[in-house]
């Protein structure tokens, strides 16, 4: 019998969370790597966002479960800040699977279920306190809000973008997963507090999303 959508996606959600806690837990694992980004060249970075020729752009590779490239630039009034992340697979069955699992909408009803699924398992999980409270502040932060994916035409094999917070948009290729955040554009003006960040965030959701899917069309030109 197939599983109530809403209960599947309480599910999922609960698998994308538990992998969360578990990242946080693997950050000490972290291998900072040195050199160019394997993933894409500074140039074909700078050359996507149309960077200002002498543009020296820093980046940190980080191998981490998958390879992380982030790019960062700015001058006093334009910013850069771009994030490419690549996960690969076994097969493209097992990143087809990975790619749905976790690119699925969810209410805030949906959150609410799959996190006090996770609470519970927190509690039976045998932790110690500090754990147990480390887990459940990662949980209600990352519940805190629903997820909505809208999908993306004409990038990878399938695409959908995730517009909560920054806003990353997950590309599927073959066997490969990319995860990937882009901005490139003013640099925030007047408070800089955790209100005025969101409706920075919202008010520049457009110009991210696409950003977003044009630096994932070079990462996918590079590898080529």
């Amino acid at each position: 019998m197939p599983m109530p959508t809403g209960l599947a996606r309480a599910v999922g959600a609960g698998t994308l969370l538990v992998c969360l806690t578990a990242s946080a837990h693997a950050a000490f694992d972290a291998e900072f790597a040195k050199g160019p980004c394997p993933l894409i060249a500074d140039s074909a970075v700078a050359r996507t966002f149309g960077l200002p020729a002498n543009a020296t752009i820093g980046h940190t590779n980080v191998k981490l479960a998958g390879l992380s490239c982030s790019f960062d630039w700015d001058d006093k009034h334009q910013l850069l800040v771009a994030k490419v992340r690549l996960q690969e697979k076994k097969s493209v069955k097992q990143a087809a699977d990975a790619f749905e699992r976790s690119t699925r909408s969810m209410t805030k009803e949906d959150m609410a279920r799959a996190a006090e699924v996770l609470r519970q398992r927190m509690e039976k999980s045998g932790q110690n306190s500090s754990t147990k409270a480390a887990g459940n502040a990662l949980i209600g932060a990352a519940t805190r809000e629903p997820i909505v994916f809208e999908d993306v035409r004409s990038v990878g094999d399938e695409a959908r973008y995730d517009a909560s917070d920054e806003g990353t948009l997950v590309v599927r290729k073959g066997k490969n997963i990319y995860r990937i955040t882009a901005y490139y554009g003013a640099q925030m003006s007047g408070s800089r507090d955790l209100k005025h960040h969101k409706q920075w965030l919202q008010d520049t959701r457009v110009q991210r999303k696409q950003q977003a899917v044009e630096l994932a069309r070079a990462v996918l030109k590079a590898a080529r």
